[in-house]
């Protein structure tokens, strides 16, 4: 029983997670593990903070909304007045969604690496007359090597791993009569993970593999004698980068969200980011990849980039089923001393 609980509350915390945390990977499509040259290699392949020059600092938010007939609908509950909305009354909408609020701020150098990404999500199960509301938060504690150091054979290669701290709280609710909602049970969590990158590099290629969650361990409830523990799936992700000289064009594909020890298949994301003028950085992608009833899925991905000198602020839209039903926008900054 403790089993099943720990995997059903670690199912709610991976869709609370998600992929891509970072604004400009969301314009590229996700495509981002072998590109990963800025403060967010710490989520997508620590190695590639080998290619930082001196300092990356990166802050970012971003909001998703996913429903079951239309994502609008979410959007027009909001706008109906500017009353603040109980979290109690969202299944006044009337249709399953999901709606998600992440952060991330961050600092890295060529060897080190710390972020924060905080994470609220809301779903609402109508069917079930259920709602849940989780709070997870992320510390990362990254380092990057450039396997140069040791011998010159390996001179193209970089290592990195990431060291993940997980504060965890799910709360539960069940809607009474009138959609109001009673708080069932509220479930802490605090747990650990570890993640491994390796990135090669030679000039106009890069190649790189991120495995998430090599080792973790998630402990829920840790106060009360009947806490149990989970752990994460070993997650991995490949990734190839072509950036032709004088061109100011990266082009990136990725094969992400293989589960190693199931052998599950994952997603398949495409990408590029275009620099015009030294000014302007256009990115597009899109993710192809089966959802839970088998059938194909697209998202696609857009995104703008404006430099300022040494800052960087940059926009992203993301949408599937061709915007029918979700919607993700993020706006980040970034600081390149």
């Amino acid at each position: 029983m403790k089993k099943t609980m720990g995997l059903l509350l670690l199912l709610i915390l991976l869709t609370a997670a998600g992929y891509a945390d970072d604004v400009r990977a969301m314009g590229m499509g996700g495509a981002f593990v072998a590109v990963a040259d800025d403060a967010t290699a710490i989520i997508y392949n620590p190695a590639g903070m080998t290619q930082i020059k001196t300092i990356s600092l990166k802050f970012g938010v971003g909001v998703e909304i996913a429903d079951e007939e239309n994502y609008q609908n979410v959007i027009n509950y909001f706008k109906s007045d500017t009353t603040f909305k109980d979290p109690n009354s969202l299944m006044d909408i009337n249709t399953s969604f999901k709606t998600r609020a992440i952060g991330n701020v961050g600092f890295a150098t060529s060897r080190f690496g710390l972020s924060l990404l905080p994470n609220f999500q809301v779903m609402a199960d109508v069917n079930n007359n259920q709602l849940t509301m989780t709070q997870l938060s992320t510390s990362n504690l990254a380092l990057a090597l450039p396997l140069a150091d040791f011998t010159r054979a390996l001179g193209n290669f970089s290592l990195g791993t990431n060291l993940k701290l997980y504060h965890a709280e799910i709360d539960h609710f069940e809607l009474a009569a009138g959609n109001v909602g009673v708080k069932q049970k509220t479930i802490p969590g605090q747990g650990v993970g570890v993640d491994v990158g390796l990135l090669a590099n030679f000039g106009m290629l890069k190649a790189g593999i991120n495995v998430k969650d090599v080792y973790s361990k998630m402990v829920w409830d840790p106060v009360n004698q009947n806490s149990y523990t989970s752990s994460f799936e070993p997650i991995m992700n490949l990734g190839i980068a072509v950036k032709p000289p004088r061109t100011g064009l990266t082009l990136a594909a990725d094969y992400t969200d293989v589960e190693i020890k199931k052998g599950l298949s994952g997603k398949v994301r495409v990408g590029f980011e275009q620099t015009l003028l030294w000014l302007f950085d256009i990115r597009g992608g899109a993710t192809m990849y089966k959802d839970q009833v088998g059938e194909d899925r697209i998202d696609l991905s857009a995104g703008l980039g404006l430099n300022f000198g040494p800052v960087q602020a940059d926009m992203a839209f993301r949408s599937s089923d061709f915007f029918k039903k979700t919607a993700d926008a993020s706006l980040a900054f970034t600081i390149q001393f």
